[in-house]
């Protein structure tokens, strides 16, 4: 697929680096300084590479409510790119709407035109081998992957229903097209571990060069669309995004046993999870840490039981999507968008099938009014309370 530039050196160095706000010049040196702890941009880019830069488009939102990667990293690593030779495009699948609407709508589109830059859509479905993956065989990505010599993986830091956060690995989801992002949800089940093995295995398949995060302003809570801005204060950067996303679960004080995608990538042998490990330049992590981050109810219990009893107790123990109905408009999206067709409205409300419903939280994370939330089950709080 993509062409590799990796040494066998220190690959999941991690750059952690401070900056405080979206000064557009402070944003360019401190991203450019980062990648220089890498080894610099010309490690990864070439006079007239081909390079996807593939940022966080989820919905239209404006920057300050940090749903999608900030126009201002986007645009810092645009110049670097260039600055080597490379050609840049931006891509992404957003969850609802057009990469070109959804870009306009949150200051990239604006980037993009003066930076001379093509914001893409994912709108071109094709077939990839995954034969060494760990339960599918073959991924649906967009062709403009194949078309790229190089991927920059622009993640934002947000939490996450499903997966507690979105990070690095998680950002590479966003190569499948469109709706056939459900479809990978409805086929990995209602295993959250299935479907961090999925993400870890795509991750791997399309390997990309470089991810270089942006969490100076994140989001905690109700993410990743209707959560709230939590500061940061950080650019972080690796050629290993399971390295990075390790410091990064550091810094926000979250345990990697509650991350799925690291637990994955432990499992799996891709790239490095344990941070005595993972050399980090720039801040210390210790310096780094922040107090007070929300995460998601993205854990179960599940595991405590044998398997003849999940089907029974899988209700009672494991999160569900929970409706706050004041905030409904009835837009109907989350029904829309759910691939188990577990939304159906009943005497004017929208009711949960639970027996259908497979966990994914697609529901949750389109909900443009953050009517839907994630909720413990019942005797999962009281064993949690005990």
């Amino acid at each position: 697929m993509v062409k590799s530039k990796k040494s066998g050196e220190q690959l999941s160095r991690v750059a952690l680096l401070r900056c405080g706000k979206y000064d557009s010049d402070r944003v360019l040196r401190t991203v450019s300084k980062a990648i220089e702890e890498l080894g610099g941009i010309d490690r990864f880019v070439s006079k007239g590479d081909r390079v996807l830069v593939k940022p966080n488009l989820l919905v239209g939102r404006h920057p300050e409510k940090a749903v999608n990667t900030h126009p201002e990293v986007v645009r810092a690593v645009l110049k670097l790119v260039k600055k080597a030779g490379g050609k840049p495009r931006i891509g992404d699948s957003p969850a609802i709407g057009s990469a070109v609407r959804v870009a306009s709508k949150c200051g990239i589109g604006d980037v993009a035109r003066a930076e001379k830059v093509e914001v893409i859509d994912f709108d071109r479905p094709v077939a990839v081998d995954n034969s060494s993956g760990s339960k599918f065989k073959r991924f649906i990505v967009d062709q403009a992957v194949l078309d790229a010599d190089v991927v920059i993986n622009l993640p934002k830091l947000k939490s996450h229903g499903q997966m507690t956060l979105t990070l690095g690995v998680k950002n590479i989801f966003g190569v499948i097209p469109g709706t056939r992002k459900t479809q990978w949800h409805l086929a990995a089940g209602a295993e959250r571990a299935d479907f961090a093995r999925m993400l870890v295995d795509l991750y791997r398949n399309i390997s990309p060069q470089l991810t270089v995060m942006d969490a100076i302003l994140g989001m905690h809570g109700n993410g990743p669309q209707n959560g709230d801005p939590k500061m940061i204060g950080l650019i972080a950067a690796s050629q290993d995004a399971v390295a990075l996303d390790a410091v990064v679960c550091e810094v926000v004080g979250l345990k990697k046993s509650r991350m799925p995608t690291l637990m994955a990538a432990e499992e799996m042998g891709v790239g490095q999870t344990r941070m005595k490990a993972i050399p980090v330049a720039g801040e210390h992590v210790d310096d780094c840490r922040i107090d007070g981050f929300v995460f998601p109810e993205a854990g179960d219990l599940m595991g405590l039981f044998p398997g003849f009893l999940k089907d029974y107790a899988r209700d009672w123990l494991t999160t569900r999507p929970v409706l706050e109905a004041g905030n409904c408009e009835m837009c109907l999206i989350c029904a829309d968008n759910c691939p188990a067709q577990a939304i159906a409205v009943h005497n004017d409300t929208l009711q949960f099938n639970l027996k259908r419903c497979i966990r994914c939280f697609c529901c949750q994370e389109m909900c443009p009014q953050g009517a839907i939330t994630v909720g413990t089950g019942p005797l999962a709080r009281l064993l949690r309370l005990s």
